[in-house]
């Protein structure tokens, strides 16, 4: 009787943890951004942290985008050229 149970635990163990590897990845970390605050507000060259940190959250950056509350730098003046020297290429801050 102790050994099916085994087995289905390992089962569960076995979906479960890669599946919460994956659900960590996909969360958005805004304070990443702040290494690339002087280029977004002053129009400075990207720092490789800033590069770096865009990269960590490029699936999040145009979900950033439709957020009030970072509207207006992600859109701003100086980030699309932010993310194509990063080699970041976005369709949503071209639009």
């Amino acid at each position: 009787m102790a050994r099916p149970a085994a087995v289905i635990m390992c089962a569960v163990f076995i979906v479960v943890v890669p599946l919460s590897a994956v659900v960590a990845e996909l969360e958005c970390r805004p304070q990443l951004l702040l290494a690339c605050d002087p280029a977004i507000r002053d129009g400075k060259a990207p720092t490789t942290l800033c590069c770096s940190n865009l990269r960590a959250e490029e699936v999040c950056i145009c979900k950033y985008r439709q957020d009030p509350m970072y509207r207006r730098y992600i859109p701003g003046p100086y980030f699309p050229e932010i993310t194509t020297s990063c080699g970041i290429h976005l369709e949503c801050l071209f639009i």
